[in-house]
C-alpha cells in the first residue's frame, strides 16, 4: 500500500492509502465474499475487478470492501477528496467511487435501479432532515453516504441487492444539483458532470466528479480502491 499523504497539524491527520497489487489477497476476500453472500450479484460486485493488480472500481465493490474494513479503516468521502487533494491530485489518470449515493427522483432514468430506488424511498418514508421530512429532487439532490449491500430474492430486482440505510447519513447536497458543471472540493475545483433523475454512483476522475452515471456496477482498468486508515 502506498501512502498518498500525511496531513499537517492545520488539517485532520490521516493515511490515505492506494491500494495495489500488494494487497490483492484483500480484494479476493472481498471477491470471495461477494461469492459466498451475494451469488446471484457476483457478477455485478466483481464485474471488471481485477484482484491481482488491484484494479476496477464500482460502487458495489467499493460498498461491501467498505464493511469489510470495519473499523480499521474506511472508503474516502467526497468530503475526504478535499483535504486528499492538497497533496497533489493522487486520482491523476485513475478513478475512485466513494460509498457515496446521489438521488435525485423515484424515477430511474437507467432502468436497473428502480427496485433499488423504490425500497430507498421506502426507507426513507417518516425520516427526517434538521426535522424536516426529506425531499430530494434534482435541484436539490440527496447524498447518501455509508450503505451496506443485503441480499434481495425479489424476482424484479435485477442486482439482488438491496442497501442497509440503518447506519447511512442522508443529507442534502446543493452542489450536485442538475445543470451545475463545476464544484468545489475545498480550494480545488473540479469539472461536474449531473442528471436529473434517479439514482447514481459518486466518483472522481482525475479533474472531474462525476455524480451522473446510474450504471453502479460499471467498473474499468483506470479504477482504484483508496482507503483511510482510522
Amino acid at each position: 500500500m502506498s501512502i498518498i499523504h500525511k496531513y499537517t497539524k492545520d488539517v485532520p491527520i490521516f493515511k490515505a492509502r492506494i491500494l495495489n497489487s500488494d494487497d490483492s489477497q484483500f480484494y479476493k476476500e472481498v471477491l470471495q465474499k461477494a461469492k459466498i453472500d451475494f451469488p446471484h450479484a457476483y457478477p455485478y460486485i466483481s464485474k471488471n475487478i481485477n484482484p491481482e493488480n488491484a484494479e476496477g472500481s464500482n460502487f458495489l465493490f467499493v460498498c461491501l470492501l467498505d464493511e469489510m474494513l470495519g473499523k480499521s479503516g474506511r472508503i474516502p468521502t467526497d468530503e475526504d477528496w478535499a483535504q486528499m487533494l492538497n497533496g497533489g491530485n493522487f486520482a491523476k489518470g485513475v478513478y475512485f467511487d466513494a460509498n457515496q449515493l446521489i438521488l435525485r427522483s423515484n424515477s430511474a432514468s437507467y432502468n436497473q435501479n428502480q427496485y433499488l430506488i423504490n425500497d430507498i424511498s421506502r426507507k426513507l418514508k417518516g425520516e427526517k432532515i434538521k426535522g424536516a421530512p426529506i425531499e430530494y429532487s434534482s435541484e436539490n439532490p440527496l447524498k447518501i453516504t455509508g450503505a451496506k449491500l443485503r441480499k434481495s430474492t425479489a424476482q424484479n430486482n435485477e442486482y439482488k441487492l438491496i442497501l442497509n440505510l440503518n447506519d447511512a447519513i442522508p443529507e442534502y447536497d446543493a452542489r450536485h444539483a442538475f445543470g451545475k458543471n463545476q464544484i468545489n472540493l475545498g480550494n480545488h475545483t473540479k469539472n461536474l458532470y449531473t442528471k436529473a433523475e434517479g439514482l447514481s454512483r459518486l466518483y472522481l476522475y482525475e479533474n472531474d466528479v462525476d455524480s451522473d452515471d446510474g450504471n453502479l456496477a460499471f467498473s474499468n482498468s483506470d479504477g482504484r480502491v483508496a482507503i483511510i486508515d482510522n
